[in-house]
């Protein structure tokens, strides 16, 4: 069973960052990008704000890159060109948690 966590990132009208949850679903069949897209366009129609998005953070998966591109299919970023590789972003703690948990893997191999 998997579950995709959705969250929005914007500013509200004082210029404040908001970051609610708005998808928490279980993604039914395989975890591939375009099942993971067909949720998250789901989510975003649901809320009114597919027009609205303009990059997806997610973690290293390959996955992620094809969520992209089947997001793009389906979504018109206004007047933009829409490239997938440009509308990435990885996400920094991700990347830090891997680094750690390497780094406390080797040093445990290291004490051992």
């Amino acid at each position: 069973m998997a579950i995709l966590g959705i969250i929005a990132h914007f500013p509200d009208p004082s210029g404040r960052r908001m970051n609610p949850v708005i998808g928490l679903r279980l993604l039914e069949g395989s975890h591939t990008g375009a099942n993971m897209a067909e949720v998250i366009l789901e989510v975003l129609q649901h809320y009114g704000v597919a027009e609205h998005i303009g990059y997806c953070v997610a973690d290293n998966a390959s996955n992620n890159d094809t969520l992209v591109k089947a997001l793009g299919e389906d979504l018109v970023f206004s007047t933009q060109l829409y490239d997938a590789s440009q509308r990435r972003l990885r996400c920094v703690g991700h990347v830090v948690n891997l680094v750690v948990v390497d780094i406390n893997r080797v040093r445990i191999e290291i004490l051992n």
